[in-house]
């Protein structure tokens, strides 16, 4: 369960930073959003990304969590350039469903 939970904190975190550029959010929402809440998702972003490593950790220990969390932010990141560049709409949506399944794995 700690790589499916960090997979998906990994995931939407790369989304969420990506939707705090303007060019993501042009493709996404068909408008830039104000500069507030681009500065709140890119906050949101980092912690997420950042956050990812402590499920990592909690199961391997720290030497292997580090190293198994970097390869899942690779992973993470081809499915979010892949997401951004063929369907831009559905990168939002993913994000959101994986959340949810990352909390649904915190609970269990």
């Amino acid at each position: 369960m700690n790589v499916i939970t960090t997979l998906a904190l990994s995931y939407v975190g790369l989304v969420a930073l990506a939707l705090a550029m303007d060019r993501h959010q042009n493709q996404a929402f068909g408008r830039p959003l104000p500069p507030v809440r681009s500065r709140g998702i890119r906050v949101l972003g980092w912690v997420l990304v950042l956050g990812a490593v402590m499920p990592a950790i909690d199961g391997w220990g720290v030497s292997v969590g580090i190293s198994l969390w970097l390869g899942v932010i690779s992973l993470a990141a081809v499915g979010c350039g892949l997401m951004f560049s063929y369907v831009p709409r559905q990168a939002v949506g993913s994000a959101m469903i994986l959340a949810v399944l990352c909390l649904a794995c915190q609970v269990l």
